[in-house]
């Protein structure tokens, strides 16, 4: 790490005043005290960039971006920043994180388009138990515990579906979807049937072995949903189609990123 990254590291770390708050995209983004997610922003200064940049330019004026897994808020700020013309929906379920996307909320210039979830996303409405680990790891909690950090405890959470929240707010143009929930990704796009049908929205989405395999999952099952659906699956950051699973497999040894891009848009 340079010397700009690593004094970083140490004021928004450790320094009375700035501990735990960091200014980000016109804004400030809140974390845990240590927590791993600095490290990773301190080294990257943006998050995710190629990703987020591919976001941007899918939203539709006027459209919904749902952020699902949105941690501490690093892919719902920057869209607001940005798109001034999109709502932004954000799903977080993780007591270890959603309290400080609540501030960050609270604290954004953009609270009018803007609105936090505690829910965990899947395939049905109703309940779910959750696993929490540390609070500097907790971009690891989720509804399975996939043994890549420890777990500390257990809880249970309300749990939604996409079409839920969709209808609750008038089933509006969804432009984009973004799920990071740590091997849940395929019971949430089946919860978002209704959603993904009539709106036709790109989902950039993690699919990572170790994860999904904790749902019982498949590598393959992407590519299914994709079919029938009417998506091509594009692996990331650059573009390539996976055309069949063999493409896939080798696809998944170099990277867990993978947009659906629909073949016939909305």
């Amino acid at each position: 790490m340079s010397l700009r990254k690593t004094v970083k590291r140490i004021v928004y770390g450790h320094c009375p005043g700035f501990a735990g708050q960091m200014p980000y995209f016109g804004s400030r983004v809140f974390f845990p005290r240590n927590a791993h997610i600095l490290d990773i922003l301190c080294e990257e200064g943006i998050y995710e960039d190629e990703i987020l940049r591919k976001i941007v330019s899918v939203l539709q004026p006027g459209s919904w971006y749902f952020d699902v897994g949105a941690n501490i808020g690093l892919m719902s700020l920057p869209i607001l920043k940005m798109r001034d013309e999109v709502q932004v929906l954000s799903f977080e379920p993780s007591r270890n994180s959603y309290p400080y996307l609540k501030r960050t909320w609270s604290e954004s210039p953009w609270k009018d388009r803007w609105k936090p979830v505690f829910k965990a996303v899947g395939a049905k409405v109703g309940e779910t138990e959750f696993s929490l680990s540390e609070h500097h790891v907790a971009g690891f909690d989720g509804i399975k515990s996939t043994g890549r950090v420890k777990t500390v405890t257990n809880e249970v959470v309300p749990m939604t579906t996409l079409d839920e929240e969709w209808k609750s707010l008038g089933r509006p143009l969804v432009s984009c979807i973004k799920m990071d929930i740590e091997g849940a990704e395929i019971q949430a796009l089946i919860g978002a049937n209704e959603l993904i049908r009539a709106t036709r929205p790109y989902v950039f989405l993690e699919w990572f072995e170790e994860n999904f395999r904790c749902f019982g999952a498949r590598p393959d099952d992407l590519l299914t949903f994709a079919n029938e659906f009417g998506y091509e699956v594009l692996a990331l950051p650059g573009l390539t189609a996976v055309s069949s699973n063999a493409v896939l497999m080798l696809q998944l040894t170099k990277t867990a990123s993978f947009v659906l891009v629909p073949l016939e848009p909305r």
